[in-house]
C-alpha cells in the first residue's frame, strides 16, 4: 500500500485538538531568551533540534521547556558532543529520563545559570530528541522510541559540587 501525501497550505503547528474542535496549543519557552512561543511551527522546532546551533540551546536558561495544554511538560537541555538530555514530567508530576547505551561518565550541563552533573547515559541523539518532541506535541505522552525510567529510580546523584570541572564560589 502506497504512502498517502497530505498537502498543507500553512505551516504545521504544535497544537492539540480538544473536544468540540478547539485547538489547544503547546507552548515552548525558548532557552536562548526565555520567550514563550505558543503553538510553535513544527518545521522550525525540528530544524532547531536536528540542525540548531549550540548557542540556541546553551545560552540563556540552558533548557527548553515545552508545556502541553493537558499538563505534561518536556524539558530539554543540550551538551555538545553528548546530545540532548530530555526530562518528561507526566500529569501526576512524576519525572522520567532516558536510559541509553551511553557510559556512566559525568557531564556538566548549565541550567538556569547553575551546573548540574548528568550521567552521559541519560543523553539521546538529536533524532530521538525530535521523536520525543513530536510525540509530546501530538499526544502529551513520552515516545516509545526512548527507553524511559523514573528519575527517582535512575540511581544517579545530581549533586554538582564534587565534579572537578565545577568550581563553587
Amino acid at each position: 500500500m502506497g504512502q498517502r501525501r497530505v498537502r498543507v497550505s500553512r505551516p504545521l503547528s504544535c497544537g492539540v485538538r480538544r473536544g468540540g474542535g478547539h485547538l489547544a496549543a503547546v507552548v515552548i519557552v525558548v532557552p536562548e531568551d526565555g520567550s514563550e512561543v505558543v503553538a510553535p511551527d513544527l518545521a522550525w522546532l525540528r530544524e532547531q533540534v536536528l540542525r540548531g546551533e549550540p548557542d540556541f540551546w546553551c545560552s540563556g536558561s540552558g533548557q527548553a521547556w515545552l508545556k502541553h495544554p493537558e499538563g505534561p511538560e518536556l524539558l530539554l537541555a543540550f551538551e555538545a558532543g553528548h546530545g540532548f538530555y530530555p526530562e518528561y514530567i507526566d500529569r501526576r508530576g512524576q519525572y522520567w529520563i532516558p536510559r541509553s547505551a551511553g557510559g556512566g561518565g559525568k557531564v556538566p550541563v548549565w541550567v538556569g545559570g547553575d551546573p548540574i552533573i548528568v550521567c552521559e547515559g541519560f543523553f539521546v541523539t538529536a533524532d530521538l530528541a525530535w521523536a520525543a518532541i513530536e510525540e509530546f506535541c501530538a499526544t502529551g505522552e513520552r515516545t516509545s522510541r526512548v527507553d524511559w525510567v523514573r528519575k527517582s529510580e535512575a540511581g544517579w546523584d545530581y549533586e554538582y559540587w564534587e565534579h572537578p570541572d565545577v568550581k563553587l564560589q
